[in-house]
């Protein structure tokens, strides 16, 4: 019995693809802010004018971030998506290509339903090119591996 002979062939090096950091000094993010209250109460507009202020500030710490815009949503509750004019507007601006970035305060301020929030980041990371969200206080960055887990136990609470 004659066995077939063993492929000569060298073995193929397939590189990893490069981790994304959203502090990456050689790339320049073009970046919108996403802010929201939920209720109409006077103090709560001033925490609007505090969250902006914030992004602005937070922003021209990082040299790789360049600022575009600041989506703002007064008086909306984050249960659903549907009724909140600019958080709708800044995912279609990402998607037309106008932003590289997100950041935003935490995940209960972009979403509190799963469904909308994992939806919404899957759309985004899989746009070409990807969109990334921050979420500056639970430190998650879509655009890296393990962030669609962390986002599902962060929206599940």
């Amino acid at each position: 019995m004659q066995t077939s002979p063993v492929s000569e062939e060298p073995s193929r090096y397939i590189p990893a693809k490069p981790k994304m950091d959203v502090y990456e000094a050689g790339r320049i993010f073009r970046t919108c802010a996403y802010c929201r209250v939920s209720t109409d109460h006077e103090e709560q507009a001033y925490s609007l004018e505090l969250q902006k202020e914030h992004w602005a500030k937070v922003v021209k710490e990082h040299k790789n971030w360049s600022l575009l815009h600041v989506f703002a949503d007064e008086g909306i509750t984050a249960t659903s998506t549907k009724h909140r004019v600019q958080f709708n507007q800044m995912i279609e601006d990402c998607l037309n290509d106008k932003y590289d970035l997100i950041v935003t305060k935490s995940v209960s301020r972009f979403a509190r339903n799963v469904v909308d929030g994992i939806e919404i980041a899957r759309k985004l990371k899989n746009h070409n090119p990807p969109v990334g969200i921050f979420f500056e206080a639970d430190g998650i960055f879509t655009l890296v591996e393990d962030s669609e887990i962390r986002l599902s136990i962060m929206f599940s609470f």
